[in-house]
């Protein structure tokens, strides 16, 4: 309350001295009276660590979305200016409604955080001599290498704490090019070891998924998927002491080469094999020989002779419309093959190439997994998986599910949890990624 004064006899200090009581006792001197008020807002976003300065200072650490506010007061008719000091390495935070002058209790101040677009993926290639060689993160992020490149680096940038998922969307002439390192986590650093290996091939074109035909055999799974380009997914379930530590269980990925005119058949190279000494290569072919095809579709019968042994490889069972079938990852380095295992009973046999690599490990590495599970109906709904596999049991006797080797790329990482999917045709929609159902011509 301000009180009117009027000068006294006394003199002029007396008169000063009074017009100083009376500015300090309503507020305008700056003094105990003098008005202050806080700077806040909210933010949004966040996904680790913040830290906000009010007018270059009075740091303000922040690790979670929500409202905050300054510790410091500011004064009437003061200026504030909230600045970002420091963000998540992922992320990039922008400040509205930054500055002003305070004339009361600030709380519109606004920091929004998004990922930050500046990552890279790349990698090596070793062996490009020809042109056609496309690697693509999904569409609208694809490189096209020259012959005798030996790096890529995709064009588009991908956000940190996001997955990559990078392969081959089409093969240079005359050659045969696979993939490794092709999954992983974006962290806080470009992605540059992503490993593209091609070699000179020629071949006349496989299709499909096969069950190897073992007459009589008590101690042996086999599945082996052909593509047209020279690709070939080979998995394994043996449980033999004989084969080395993994005892034949696992998946061998590379090239093969066949002469339709003549019939010869070899496999080139299998960059990945971790199945031991056993299945179709350990350091170098094991079953060069002679392929016959005989039938189409579903009914299609491969025979392979080598120098010392018949193989036969019956195509998988495929229902267009139906779960039932062989179906493929985009880039063609894996697959999982469903059967009917009665009522809605499936069993499943999923093979997976890629490893996460070191620096941007996502848990998931090459190997094997089969399986049980039940489904709503097979033409969609919900798959359950059966973890420890009651529902049903594998083809050939004295294997019981299930076989786990992959680590979390397969259906086990799921648990029970039901799993929504869909069949369109020849399109299955299955935890959001779309598949293609992998059939001979």
């Amino acid at each position: 309350m301000c009180i009117a004064l009027q000068a006294s006899r006394s003199g002029a200090r007396l008169l000063l001295a009074a017009i100083v009581l009376s500015l300090t006792s309503c507020g305008g001197g700056g003094g105990g009276g003098t008005t202050r008020y806080s700077i806040g807002g909210t933010v949004s976003g966040l996904a680790g660590t913040l830290v906000l300065q009010n007018n270059g200072g009075d740091n303000l650490t922040i690790t979670s979305d929500g409202r905050f506010s300054f510790a410091r007061l500011v004064s009437q008719g003061s200026a504030y200016s909230v600045t970002v000091l420091s963000a998540p390495a992922d992320q990039t935070c922008s400040v509205a409604n930054a500055a002003g002058i305070a004339r009361s209790n600030v709380s519109n101040v606004a920091v929004t955080c998004t990922a930050r677009l500046s990552y890279t993926l790349g990698g090596t290639i070793s062996g490009l001599n020809a042109m056609g060689l496309t690697v693509t993160a999904g569409a609208g992020n694809v490189v096209a290498p020259v012959s005798g490149a030996t790096t890529f680096t995709l064009p588009a940038g991908v956000a940190g704490n996001s997955v990559y998922d990078v392969g081959i969307a089409s093969q240079p002439t005359g050659q045969t090019c696979v993939i490794l390192n092709a999954h992983g986590a974006v962290n806080s650093s470009n992605v540059t070891d992503i490993d593209v290996r091609c070699l000179g091939n020629v071949t006349s074109p496989l299709r499909g998924t096969y069950q190897t035909v073992v007459v009589g055999a008590t101690t042996a799974n086999y599945s082996l998927t052909f593509f047209d380009d020279g690709v070939y997914l080979f998995g394994s379930v043996i449980d033999d002491a004989t084969c080395g530590s993994s005892q034949g269980n696992g998946v061998e990925y590379g090239v093969y080469r066949y002469n339709a005119g003549t019939g010869v058949f070899e496999i080139r190279s299998a960059v990945i094999d971790t199945n031991g000494s056993c299945g179709l290569w350990s350091g170098g072919s094991q079953v060069n020989g002679t392929l016959s095809v005989a039938g189409t579709g579903s009914n299609t019968l491969l025979t392979l002779t080598t120098g010392s042994a018949v193989f036969q490889y019956l195509a998988a069972d495929s229902t267009t419309g139906l779960l039932i079938g062989s179906w493929v990852d985009p880039y063609q380095r894996g697959y999982t093959t469903y059967a009917d295992a009665g009522s809605t009973n499936v069993r499943t046999l999923s093979v997976w190439t890629q490893r996460s690599p070191a620096g941007h490990d996502n848990g998931y590495r090459a190997g094997i997994e089969t399986s049980c599970g039940s489904t709503t109906t097979f033409a969609g709904g919900d798959l359950t998986m059966d973890p420890v596999s009651v529902l049903c049991t594998t083809p050939v006797p004295g294997i019981p599910p299930p076989v786990d080797t992959n680590g979390e790329a397969g259906l086990s990482s799921y648990g029970t949890e039901p799993i929504p999917f869909a069949v369109d045709v020849d399109t299955l929609t299955f935890s959001g990624i779309a598949y293609q159902r992998l059939t001979p011509p």
